[in-house]
């Protein structure tokens, strides 16, 4: 979407899936999100009041702020009145959003050490959920909640109360806790298998420590693995994520309350189509050997492999393609002479249909 939207009859929608069935929907309806034919979505288009009203909530949006949050997690069951409290995680440098509602009859106070109130947040548990597709609203005896509150050092202590009476009180103790990975180490490979995930937490005041794991493909975005998690140790199959040269985990550690991070050995996940190795394992003068393994670590033959090798200064390329069978590798050999001294970047390449993989060396002849 965009500006132009504005000065037409409304948007076209070729990458949006439907949010309902037009077909389904009163014509006389003064509005809709989308507009035009109930067959095509390629000739639907969002109607120009619903993208004013998207413009104007997107310019209106507060700017995520850099600072420390706590999130603040419970639910309460309608049919016994009890409420449960989750873990609190204390994070530090977080840009978000801070959760502000003003009106109910639960809050959240976070409470400084003289005891006056830092912040207050008031809301409504809700125990039912919206219908899809113009089903009615269904009821149900949970109402789960997640909120995020600014804190500090002098953050003392959380409370949860309903109609003004307390339900949770969570202090923070002295100490906080400790974690360091012991699993993965530096430079693993895994491929099609299980493998094995460590860690070692500890808490000088004695407290029962809670831990919430985190995976990433490239060291910069993180995606949830298990929360409130009890146990130090987890087994993974590799076949369950994405190939990546710069896998990292990353781990909580919470108290309750405190909460530290920590970050794992960068590993590696393959499992299809890899070159391993690549590497010089001969030099003499200008003339220089270079070693690489393809290896297939799918359970099945892959046919139609090729591999290719930029020296820097031109171009090797297998002349005929090969079949690897699954679990096997093959050495690749390449002896190579130099024109000139300096610094030359080698790309090896191979691919099998939709599989392939690049390595990357520099050498100086």
């Amino acid at each position: 979407m965009n500006l132009t939207c504005l000065n037409n009859d409304g948007c076209k929608s070729t990458t949006l899936g439907p949010l309902f069935y037009l077909d389904s929907i009163d014509e006389t309806t003064s509005l809709k999100n989308f507009m035009g034919s109930t067959n095509f979505m390629d000739e639907r288009w969002i109607a120009k009041d619903t993208f004013s009203r998207l413009l104007k909530a997107k310019q209106s949006a507060p700017n995520p702020v850099t600072q420390t949050i706590i999130l603040v997690r419970g639910f309460f069951d309608r049919t016994t009145g009890t409420y449960e409290q989750n873990k609190l995680y204390e994070i530090q440098g977080i840009s978000t959003n801070l959760s502000e509602i003003t009106a109910g009859n639960v809050s959240i106070l976070t409470y400084l050490l003289n005891g006056s109130i830092q912040y207050n947040l008031s809301f409504s548990p809700k125990f039912n959920f919206n219908g899809i597709e113009g089903n009615a609203s269904k009821i149900t005896n949970y109402s789960f909640f997640s909120y995020v509150l600014p804190t500090d050092a002098t953050t003392a202590r959380i409370e949860v109360k309903e109609n003004q009476i307390l339900k949770s009180q969570v202090n923070r103790t002295l100490n906080g806790p400790s974690v360091f990975f012991e699993e993965p180490n530096n430079s693993m490979i895994f491929s099609n298998q299980l493998f094995n995930v460590s860690w070692s937490g500890s808490d000088l005041d004695g407290d029962n420590l809670s831990y919430s794991l985190f995976f990433s493909i490239d060291n910069i975005t993180y995606q949830s693995m298990v929360l409130d998690y009890a146990n130090t140790s987890i087994t993974l199959n590799s076949s369950n994520f994405n190939d990546c040269d710069n896998c990292t985990f990353k781990i909580l550690a919470s108290d309750g309350f405190n909460t530290v991070d920590n970050y794992s050995a960068v590993f590696r996940i393959d499992n299809d189509l890899s070159i391993r190795n690549f590497s010089v394992i001969y030099a003499n003068q200008t003339e220089r050997v270079f070693k690489f393994i393809l290896n297939n670590t799918l359970n099945v033959l892959l046919g139609n492999v090729n591999w290719n090798l930029d020296l820097g200064e031109g171009v090797l390329t297998s002349s005929l393609a090969m079949s690897i069978p699954g679990g096997t590798q093959v050495p690749i050999i390449i002896y190579h002479n130099y024109s000139n001294f300096g610094t030359y970047n080698l790309t090896a390449k191979t691919t099998a249909g939709d599989y392939f993989d690049i390595r990357f060396i520099q050498i100086i002849v």
